[in-house]
């Protein structure tokens, strides 16, 4: 035990090592030419999305960019087209702040006639997804409020006055993201309080998922190996599995990203690891494991794709078919009661800032909506693919363009492995069908593959290959234990 749980030790802090290593080359290289550029991919909604929240619905006016830096930082989006001359002479009537970058691009402005009751109106319109928009350090004691009164009085229109780090150059940074529930959000919020408003903090919570991810992903394995061998041997073998995680490249690119779905994998695994472990006559195990599933379907909606696992399996283990009966209806019950109970009560802010009617057209109705359609045509937009796509590596999400090198570098993974997991499973479940664990793994790891694949059959096809990184941790696993089921069904054979 204390050989394998050193080994185990070892692998976290090279893991920890790698994924802190790759966030400080990601925030010198994006960081390195302007704050705007410290982006990286989809960062844009979620990190954007996080500090709108605090600053729209929880009234946080001032943000730290980092603990030891009280310095004030506001991005100032303008109404109108951004005229660099024109600040040497707000700066004379007010220099108490800094330009620290100016870098934003604009939207193009554009000269339009419209009619209005007859009457043709000619007037200037800005086009584009950029924004116009100055990054500024206010002095201590200047106030952001003269600031603004300053442009606006050489007649710049102040759409916004963001607090903390620089906005990045499109106007999805005006959004509460709720297509996807809060949890997420919530998560990149409380790092951002505690450690900084800067790019290295806002991916330091995806890294400890990453971290917390491998830990489950080897306890999972050695809980299912104890089934079959001895418990020492299983605890050695059970490193395989985060080794294999070590060499996986998917999380080092959408693993250290300040995205969601680190957060979806974390919950997920914690999830079955409980799963494989419940005794389903047991209200409370039942109860924790249901939360533990709603806590990633707070993430995103698809952290409910395992809730599928989960009522197959009431169906499946009860005594006689009344019994099998009660348990899986009990099981797809406790989804209903609780799930939108966590939700209304993870969304509370968000419904008395909105108003429940809103909420629940934006939340709900909408994210519904946009989950099932196809959001740019194929071709116009990332490259999407279908999730027989991510089992053979091909049109791989492009996350981001290294800085440094020009390399896109893409969310990719250890496709072989994946594949060799799901074909392996195919052939090994009808033997194993009775061995609860196994059966337990096997269904949750099918259960959100096709339920991606459903999505994509039912019209969404901007689906993408970091999705995977999902359930990566359960193919990985699942790969250890039919390689060991395998082995051992050769001893046997040897033996004979």
């Amino acid at each position: 035990m204390r050989r394998s749980l050193l080994g185990m030790i070892i692998i976290l802090l090279v893991f920890a090592l790698l994924l802190f290593t790759q966030n400080l080359y990601l925030t010198n290289a994006f960081s390195s030419k302007s704050y705007v550029n410290a982006y990286v991919s989809d960062e844009i909604y979620y990190v954007t999305s996080s500090r709108y929240v605090l600053y729209k619905v929880f009234n946080v006016n001032e943000l730290k960019i980092s603990p030891s830096n009280n310095d004030r930082y506001y991005t100032i989006v303008l109404g109108n087209y951004l005229n660099l001359s024109a600040f040497k002479f707000i700066r004379d009537k007010c220099d108490c702040f800094d330009i620290i970058d100016n870098n934003y691009r604009g939207s193009i402005p554009a000269t339009i006639t419209i009619s209005k009751e007859s009457t043709l109106i000619t007037r200037t319109v800005f086009v584009g997804n950029n924004i116009n928009a100055v990054y500024i350090k206010v002095h201590e004691n200047c106030s952001i409020k003269r600031i603004i009164e300053v442009f606006e009085e050489y007649n710049y229109t102040i759409i916004d006055v963001v607090p903390g780090w620089a906005l990045p150059d499109t106007k999805y940074y005006a959004g509460f993201n709720l297509e996807h529930p809060p949890l997420g959000k919530y998560i990149i919020m409380v790092f951002i309080l505690l450690l900084g408003d800067n790019p290295f903090t806002w991916r330091v919570p995806s890294i400890v998922a990453d971290l917390i991810t491998m830990v489950f992903s080897y306890l999972i394995t050695k809980s299912i190996l104890e089934t079959l061998i001895n418990k020492k041997k299983a605890e050695y073998i059970a490193l395989l599995t985060p080794l294999i995680m070590l060499c996986d490249n998917i999380y080092y690119t959408i693993g250290v990203l300040a995205m969601l779905d680190p957060f979806l994998s974390m919950f997920t695994v914690i999830g079955v690891y409980i799963f494989i472990n419940t005794n389903y006559r047991n209200f409370y195990q039942n109860i924790l494991k249901t939360i533990t599933f709603g806590l990633a379907g707070l993430i995103k909606y698809s952290g409910l794709f395992i809730a599928l696992a989960d009522i197959i399996e009431g169906f499946m283990v009860g005594k006689g078919f009344i019994e099998r009966l009660r348990l899986g209806f009990s099981a797809l019950l406790r989804y209903y009661i609780i799930y939108p109970s966590m939700l209304i009560v993870s969304s509370l802010p968000f419904i008395i800032y909105l108003g429940f009617y809103n909420w629940f057209k934006m939340a709900i109705i909408d994210a519904i909506r946009w989950h099932l359609s196809t959001k740019t045509p194929p071709g116009a937009g990332p490259v999407s693919s279908s999730p027989f796509d991510w089992l053979i590596g091909v049109n791989s999400f492009i996350l981001w363009t290294d800085p440094v090198t020009g390399k896109n570098i893409t969310c990719t993974g250890l496709w072989y492995v994946y594949l060799s997991s799901m074909i392996l499973a195919l052939i090994i479940l009808p033997l194993y069908f009775r061995q609860t664990k196994i059966r337990r793994l096997f269904l949750a790891s099918f259960s959100i593959w096709f339920m991606y694949l459903l999505l994509y059959l039912l019209g969404n096809k901007s689906l993408y290959s970091f999705y995977i990184i999902h359930f990566v941790p359960l193919l990985e696993i699942q790969l250890i234990v039919i390689i060991s089921i395998l082995l051992l069904r050769v001893k046997k054979i040897y033996n004979k």
